[in-house]
């Protein structure tokens, strides 16, 4: 799937006639390419879906401004002014979904359900790292843990699957890799290694690491998107069935 910028690198390459090359030197042969959605796209005063992004990024993007500038940024206008406006503050985002299926469905989710899908294949990472430790050592970092108990029940889990464990959580050494080093009673260590063990995943999806950042409260979206764009995304990721089942175990929205 072509990022939005691919996307648009393509329709230009059309345009100019040199669609081959230079949508290959955008990741995205042109043929991969939907060019009449893609220049509707472009052509839009404001991302699509733009209100699924977190009101963080919003604010932090408008910034010091008035009310009159907010205000028509974050209306519904499209005549010259608004559109001058809108694209100026809002065109560095990419478009929201509003359905999804598969691992792209995280970017549908509620920020705190996306938070704690996040956290639960961090968790099982994490119990895939320790999964043939001595049960002492288990035990033992479950007890400095407020949740030690569940993480003591994925370990369970994760042994029971034998070899099966790694067509769905990716290869012991990879889980041992993504939780080196973290320190278990930062709140961002589980959602980190959450993300890092989806990476993979995420990166040949197009915008999705940039969805899931835009959807997150943006300091921990500025994190999300550093793990899911960094060298963990080069790795054998977890299996799209564990993302999904995350995403089931995920909170509804109230």
């Amino acid at each position: 799937m072509a990022t939005t910028v691919a996307r648009a690198l393509a329709l230009a390459a059309d345009r100019l006639g040199a669609t081959a090359a230079l949508a290959r030197v955008a990741g995205a042969p042109v043929d991969e390419v939907d060019l009449t959605a893609t220049r509707a796209e472009l052509a839009a005063v404001r991302p699509r879906h733009w209100r699924r992004i977190h009101p963080t990024w919003i604010e932090h993007a408008l910034a010091g401004e008035g009310e009159a500038v907010r205000r028509i940024v974050t209306g519904d206008g499209d005549g010259p002014v608004d559109r001058l406006l809108a694209r100026w503050f809002l065109g560095g985002f990419v478009a929201m979904p509003a359905h999804a299926t598969g691992a792209a469905a995280l970017a549908v989710l509620e920020p705190a359900a996306l938070t704690q899908a996040l956290l639960t294949i961090g968790r099982r990472q994490l119990a895939h790292a320790l999964a043939g430790s001595p049960p002492r050592e288990v035990a033992g970092l479950a007890a400095r843990l407020p949740w030690g108990r569940a993480l003591v029940a994925d370990v369970a889990a994760v042994t029971a699957l034998g070899d099966a464990a790694t067509d769905l959580l990716g290869p012991r050494r990879a889980a041992l890799a993504r939780t080196a080093g973290l320190t278990w009673t930062d709140p961002l260590a589980l959602p980190r290694t959450g993300l890092r063990a989806i990476a993979p995943v995420c990166a040949a999806l197009g915008d999705l690491p940039r969805q899931l950042a835009q959807r997150l409260p943006r300091p921990v979206g500025l994190v999300a998107e550093t793990e899911l764009r960094g060298p963990f995304a080069r790795d054998r990721g977890v299996g799209v069935a564990e993302i999904v089942a995350a995403i089931a175990r995920a909170p509804a929205a109230p």
